[in-house]
């Protein structure tokens, strides 16, 4: 069977662009929904960026006003520093004399006690104290007990040039005898070390009586 167009050329291409026309059509509202639906989404991801902004903004405020509420515990860290420092500075050179007044308490041998202790700087240690002696004892045990004493000086840490001025045996009516005896001694000051300090000619000490 055979076809045959009797139409006119002019309206067949008239038919063909109209089509043609509704595919574009149609083509272009695709084209723009598709358009549409991205912008839509763009729209919705910046909005979604814009809150977390919002919010991290926020965050960022709350986390800057407890950071500036706990600047004035870091400004009084840096006072006590700078006290501290100052009082470090004023305790370099300082004796403690507390300290060795308890050392010097705890290395006294027994039977001996001190009567008079004197602490200074410049002036060092002086000490005058008694050491119970045997009445008929020679030579006297107390003496040992003396130069366990000057000993035991020497070895503390804050003291040096410790020397025995005067050493004297005491016969006293009705009590026990006793050697009535007197030490110097100078103080080391801190920092200073034990090699650095010089001795000194020992005082003239006074003979011992029988």
């Amino acid at each position: 069977m055979i076809r045959i167009n009797l139409l006119p050329p002019e309206i067949t291409a008239k038919r063909q662009f109209e089509r043609n026309r509704t595919y574009i059509v149609l083509l272009g509202v695709l084209l723009f929904a598709m358009l549409g639906g991205v912008w839509s989404y763009g729209m919705v991801q910046v909005g979604t960026r814009s809150r977390q902004l919002q919010n991290l903004k926020a965050e960022a405020q709350r986390y800057r006003g407890i950071a500036d509420s706990y600047k004035i515990y870091e400004a009084r860290k840096e006072d006590l520093t700078a006290r501290k420092g100052v009082a470090d500075k004023a305790l370099t050179g300082r004796v403690l004399w507390g300290r060795l007044g308890d050392e010097v308490s705890l290395i006294l041998p027994q039977g001996m006690w001190v009567t008079r202790f004197s602490m200074h700087e410049d002036n060092g240690v002086q000490m005058e104290g008694v050491a119970l002696d045997a009445a008929a004892d020679v030579p006297d045990v107390a003496h040992k007990e003396i130069a366990k004493l000057l000993v035991r000086l020497a070895d503390l840490d804050q003291l040096y040039d410790v020397w025995l001025v005067s050493s004297e045996k005491v016969d006293e009516e009705g009590g026990s005898p006793s050697i009535k005896w007197q030490v110097t001694s100078k103080v080391r000051k801190p920092g200073q070390e034990k090699s650095a300090t010089p001795a000194s000619p020992a005082p003239p000490v006074q003979p011992v009586n029988q």
